[in-house]
């Protein structure tokens, strides 16, 4: 039986995700949504990091989104795209363009104890 719900569960995470995904291709390809502030209004925190290797992931929380799982190579909100997830966290860049600024995203409790 509980083999049963941790399934269910699952799918149910796997299905939102898809939709979340789905929501910000569309928003994106919209052009709705700027660049990122430099304030750091915008900027995704980190929930969480699972698996090794090539099968990192990370639940994020993004801002005007809510909580998204990604893997390296993923696109965010706002034009941010995941470049790297390691042992110390997600690194991102904001936009497409080379040479962009690398940044480190913070960890969820500290982005939200430094914005207080």
């Amino acid at each position: 039986m509980q083999k049963l719900q941790r399934d269910n569960l699952q799918l149910k995470l796997e299905l939102q995700q898809a939709q979340l995904k789905a929501q910000i291709r569309a928003a994106n390809q919209d052009g709705k949504h700027a660049a990122p502030d430099d304030d750091g209004d915008n900027v995704p925190s980190v929930v969480s990091l699972t698996g090794v290797g090539d099968e990192r992931e990370a639940l994020l929380s993004v801002p005007g989104y809510g909580q998204i799982m990604v893997r390296a190579g993923d696109a965010l909100p706002n034009h941010w795209k995941v470049v790297a997830i390691d042992d110390g966290g997600v690194v991102v860049t904001p936009g497409s363009a080379r040479g962009a600024k690398r940044m480190r995203l913070p960890f969820y409790s500290d982005a939200t104890r430094n914005a207080t």
